[in-house]
């Protein structure tokens, strides 16, 4: 069952914790369930992977320990920014204290205004920015500077090297409404694990086919109806171009009017598969199609089972001479094994002749398969007409 309760876990340092805590005593029963842990760049992934498997949903970190989260781990974390009038604060206090205060900070972590707080006190102020703890301690060593201005971390290699050190901290109300955003964090992602669940579920048990195309046309969803109409699984499509590795629906052009439905037949794994496509679009812009597909039921729609008519000679209408010869003919070469061709114009019931051809044939037992060659691409020709072999496996014509 689903927590109603949401973990937060605040990777803090020394001080800053000390901050942190006292924002929580005075948030009383709002803070929820919160661990505070002090950590920094060495220890950090330790921790992280401690409290993601407590349980943790979602993490708060300040500079560098954010800047180090996001290279280490994948889960959930809202940043604990300090402002700029905090820096600002930290300067002036700095420049009490040396005559050579620097900013450092995190490499990755968000700027500092250094131009903004230069021309405010009048005077030139660097920012040195590291990555690990071989660089933070080289810049701490540096003659030019004598008071460091940053996080708990720089200001504590600060002061073992007989430094000043001035330590930036978050206001107790930023870290409050940091609290609050990483809960409301938290619950929009429930809500959208909840919805992409049903949505999974849909699509999964519908008896229709359903592909899905972002806008580049690479195939995001592909539900188990899809698997079975197309003869391909999902791990060979999800990801690839669909004309790549469904031709078929690859050739579906393009329209104009994004919320209009297009409709057509497509033969797809010897079977006539009707399909309906619809382009989805946000704000005007496309960013997804959706395709539906079926077995197309109408007459000389592709594979089917069972014949409802079987027709013979005597359904054949042979009164002007010229049919009287074709249908004579016919009758003569039912028995031949190889392949006939059937040629005439359009209406003269061509069907009819082929399909009491193959009534008095030695095959009359299979099946009958009609194709309307028309609905095959040149690129699928060869792949239904004579087969195939490729990375999907064995296609039979």
């Amino acid at each position: 069952m689903e927590r109603a309760s949401c973990k937060i876990c605040i990777l803090g340092y020394h001080k800053v914790s000390d901050v942190i805590r006292k924002a929580l005593h005075l948030m009383g029963e709002e803070a929820g369930e919160i661990t505070v842990a002090d950590c920094n760049i060495n220890n950090l992934a330790e921790i992280v992977r401690a409290q993601q498997i407590a349980g943790c949903d979602i993490f708060i970190a300040g500079s560098g320990n954010a800047a180090e989260f996001r290279r280490i781990s994948q889960m959930p974390m809202v940043e604990l920014r300090i402002s700029n009038l905090d820096y600002l604060i930290g300067l002036h206090k700095a420049l009490t204290l040396g005559r050579a205060p620097a900013f450092v900070k995190h490499r990755h972590t968000h700027a500092i205004p250094a131009e903004l707080f230069s021309s405010i006190v009048g005077r030139d102020i660097p920012i040195y920015s590291y990555e690990d703890s071989f660089e933070l301690q080289k810049i701490v060593e540096r003659e030019d500077v004598d008071v460091i201005i940053g996080a708990a971390y720089p200001v504590e290699l600060a002061n073992a090297a007989g430094k000043a050190g001035v330590l930036v901290t978050p206001s107790i109300e930023t870290i409050q409404e940091t609290i609050r955003r990483a809960r409301r964090s938290v619950e929009i992602n429930r809500e959208r694990t909840k919805q992409r669940q049903l949505f999974n579920g849909v699509v999964e048990q519908s008896g229709a086919g359903i592909v899905v195309t972002d806008a580049s046309g690479r195939i995001i969803v592909f539900n188990s109806a899809a698997e079975q109409l197309t003869g391909v699984s999902r791990a060979q499509v999800i990801g690839q171009p669909v004309g790549q590795v469904l031709p078929p629906l690859g050739e579906i052009p393009p329209t104009a009017d994004h919320g209009a439905n297009q409709e057509g037949r497509r033969l797809m794994n010897g079977t006539m598969v009707h399909y309906r496509s619809r382009m989805l679009s946000a704000q005007g812009e496309p960013f997804a199609r959706v395709c539906f597909l079926d077995i197309d039921n109408r007459r000389g729609g592709g594979k089917r089972s069972v014949r409802i008519d079987r027709k013979g000679w005597d359904n054949l209408a042979a009164g002007a001479p010229a049919m009287e010869a074709c249908v004579q003919r016919a009758r003569q070469l039912a028995g031949v094994s190889g392949n006939l061709c059937i040629l005439g114009e359009k209406d003269t019931d061509r069907g009819g002749v082929a399909e009491a051809l193959f009534h008095a044939s030695a095959r009359s037992g299979a099946p009958l398969m009609e194709l309307d060659v028309s609905l095959i691409s040149p690129e699928s020709a060869r792949a239904y007409l004579i087969g195939q072999e490729d990375i999907h496996g064995v296609t039979r014509g």
